[in-house]
C-alpha cells in the first residue's frame, strides 16, 4: 500500500473545501445549465488561484513542509506540478471568457489583451500574462540557455501577478459582492500565498537561520571541488545525507544562494561539500579563496532517515555528483555500525577519472567488510544492470534501496526495481530537477 503524504492530503483538502464553499455560496442550481460557461469561469478562477497561492507557499523552503511532503525535493516538485496546474486552470479561465463572448469575434479577442474599460479586468490579464511569461521561461530555461541567476530575477513576477490577480478579485463585482465564508476563504488563501512570496523574496534572508563559516581547504578534482569550512560561530547541527544553502559574502563570487550536498559526518568540527561545475555559477569557484566567508542556511532533507531509524540491508546508487550524500552516509555507518548491516555502493560515472571519490570508497570496502563498493563507467563498461544489484541482496524485502542522480538514470532504475519485486516504499530516490 502507497503511502499518501500529509501535505497532499492537506493540498487536496483545500481544494475540495473551495468547492464546496463554492457550491454553498455562488452556484444556483436555477442557473444551471443556462449560464453553465459563467459557473465554469468562477470555478476555474477559484481553483486556478489557490493552486497558484499554494505554489507561492511551497517555495518558502519552511521547515513544516518537508515534513509535510517528505522532503525538499518533493515540496518542490510539488511546486513545480501544482504551478503548471494553477496556470492550465487560469488559461482555461480566459478561454471560457472568450467563448462566451463570441461570435463577436473581435471581443473574444479582446479578453487577453488589458484593453479594457474596468480596471479589474485589465489587472486580471496582465495577471495572467505575468503567469504564462515565468512557466515559459521555466520550462524552456535549459533550451533558451537561460542564466540561473536571471530565472532566479524572473521569479519575482510570480509574486507580482498573484498580487495583481488579488486586486482583480477584490475590485470583480461578481466575485465580492458579498461577505460570505467563499470571500473570507479565497482572500485567507490567496492572502497566504502573497505573504509566502513576500517572506521568501525579501524575508527569507533575515529570518530564516542561518549560519557563518570561514572556508578553510578547496580541492579540485576533475570537474569537482571539495571544500571545507570551519564554523566562525555557532556550528550548524545536520544529520547524515542533508544539504544546504551557501552563498559565499566576502569573496569574488556571486552572493547567489546555491543548494549544496554536505559530505562531512555530523561529528566533525568543519564542514564539507562536494560542488560539481554544472553551470554559470559553479564555473567560477575558482575565485574562491581560503578564508572566505559561507553563509549558510539549513539543514534540509530526510533522504536518509529510513537508513538512520532502521537496521535493514542498504544499496547506495549515485550519478556523477549524486554520490555526495552517501558519503556522509557511509561515515555514519563506519562510526555506528550495526550487526550484520550490509551496504552496497555503486558509483555511476561516464569514466574512470570522473570518479573523484573512487579511493575513499574503496578504503571504506576495506576497512569495512559490510560494505562493498563498484565503480560503474557507463562508457567503458555499460550502465549498471539489476541483476548487478541484484546480486548484492539478501533479501528483497529488507533492503532499502537509495538512489541519486539524473532523472534520465534514477527513473528507469526504479521502474525496474519495482518489476523485479522491490518495493516501491523501499525505494528512496532525490531529485532536484527543478533547480
Amino acid at each position: 500500500m502507497i503511502k499518501t503524504k500529509s501535505g497532499n492530503i492537506i493540498l487536496i483538502t483545500s481544494l475540495v473545501i473551495t468547492m464546496i464553499f463554492w457550491l454553498m455560496f455562488q452556484f444556483k442550481l436555477e442557473e444551471f445549465p443556462l449560464f453553465f460557461l459563467v459557473q465554469l469561469t468562477q470555478i476555474t478562477a477559484l481553483i486556478g488561484t489557490l493552486l497558484l497561492s499554494w505554489s507561492m507557499l511551497l517555495m518558502t523552503r519552511l521547515n513544516f513542509l518537508e515534513r509535510l511532503f517528505d522532503g525538499l525535493d518533493k515540496v518542490y516538485k510539488t511546486h513545480k506540478n501544482v504551478s503548471i496546474w494553477g496556470m492550465i486552470i487560469i488559461t482555461l479561465h480566459i478561454v471560457i471568457l472568450a467563448i462566451q463572448r463570441v461570435p463577436n469575434f473581435s471581443s473574444a479577442i479582446k479578453i487577453f489583451f488589458p484593453v479594457h474599460n474596468q480596471t479589474y479586468i485589465n489587472l486580471g490579464v496582465w495577471s495572467f500574462w505575468l503567469f504564462v511569461f515565468f512557466v515559459l521561461t521555466t520550462l524552456l530555461m535549459k533550451k533558451i540557455k537561460l542564466p540561473y541567476h536571471i530565472w532566479k530575477y524572473l521569479h519575482k513576477a510570480t509574486g507580482i501577478a498573484l498580487i495583481l490577480a488579488f486586486i482583480h478579485i477584490i475590485l470583480n463585482p461578481g466575485d465580492i459582492s458579498s461577505i460570505s465564508v467563499l470571500n473570507i476563504w479565497l482572500l485567507f488563501t490567496t492572502g497566504t500565498g502573497i505573504a509566502s512570496w513576500i517572506y521568501f523574496e525579501f524575508f527569507y534572508k533575515l529570518l530564516a537561520v542561518s549560519y557563518y563559516y570561514r572556508v578553510t581547504k578547496i580541492k579540485k578534482e576533475s570537474e569537482v571541488f571539495k571544500i571545507q569550512l570551519a564554523p566562525v560561530d555557532k556550528k550548524m547541527k545536520y544529520k547524515p545525507g542533508q544539504f544546504a544553502y551557501l552563498s559565499f559574502i566576502n569573496s569574488k563570487l556571486s552572493r547567489e544562494i546555491h543548494p549544496f550536498t554536505i559530505t562531512s559526518h555530523p561529528d566533525e568540527n568543519e564542514l564539507s561539500f562536494a560542488i560539481k561545475v554544472l553551470g554559470d555559477y559553479t564555473k567560477t569557484l575558482d575565485k574562491l579563496k581560503i578564508n572566505d566567508i559561507a553563509r549558510i542556511w539549513g539543514p534540509y532533507g530526510s533522504f536518509a532517515n529510513k537508513f538512520l531509524k532502521f537496521n535493514k540491508d542498504a544499496i547506495f546508487i549515485g550519478g556523477g555528483i549524486g554520490i555526495a550524500p552517501f558519503i556522509s552516509m557511509i561515515k555514519e555507518a563506519n562510526k555506528k555500525p550495526i550487526n550484520n548491516r550490509r551496504l552496497s555502493i555503486f558509483y555511476c560515472t561516464k569514466y574512470k577519472c570522473e570518479a573523484c571519490f573512487d579511493n575513499d570508497f574503496k578504503k571504506d570496502a576495506q576497512k569495512n567488510l559490510n560494505i562493498s563498493y563498484l565503480n560503474k563507467c557507463s562508457r567503458e563498461g555499460g550502465r549498471l544492470t539489476i541483476p548487478e544489484i541484484i546480486k548484492r541482496v539478501r533479501e528483497i524485502n529488507n533492503t532499502l534501496i537509495y538512489i541519486c542522480g539524473p532523472n534520465r538514470m534514477a527513473d528507469p532504475l526504479k521502474k525496474n526495481l519495482i518489476i523485479h519485486g522491490f518495493p516501491k516504499t523501499n525505494i528512496i530516490s532525490e531529485s532536484f530537477g527543478l533547480l
